[in-house]
């Protein structure tokens, strides 16, 4: 007696392949790429500076986005009375035009 014809045998064969071919991928798992975490310094790290004069911090940005390095966005002026803040390649130019303190700082493109 026979239970299964040869059609019905190749056919369960094949339903149980497909079965455990799409079984297969359930858990895959791909990994984040690992961002390095972004660091800043900047030289030199204080100037003092007479009214006219300039002075270029650079920048140096190290860590970050493989496929998208970060780069210098902007420069600013903590007090806009007393020094002006431009950014200027890879770097930001101050220039006094008052007396006081100023704090010069750069933000990069991912926003430290």
């Amino acid at each position: 007696m026979q239970l299964f014809s040869q059609k019905k045998a190749l056919f369960a064969v094949s339903l149980g392949a497909l079965f455990a071919l799409g079984a297969c991928g359930d858990n895959v798992t791909v990994p984040a790429a690992v961002q390095q975490a972004e660091s800043v310094s900047i030289t030199p790290p204080s100037a003092s500076l007479s009214v006219g004069e300039s002075a270029v911090f650079n920048v140096q940005i190290v860590g970050g986005s493989i496929t998208a390095p970060p780069t210098l966005a902007s420069c600013a002026s903590s007090a806009a009375s007393v020094a002006t803040a431009t950014l200027a390649g890879s770097a930001c130019r101050a220039t006094a035009i008052g007396a006081g303190n100023a704090t010069i700082t750069g933000t990069t493109s991912t926003g430290k």
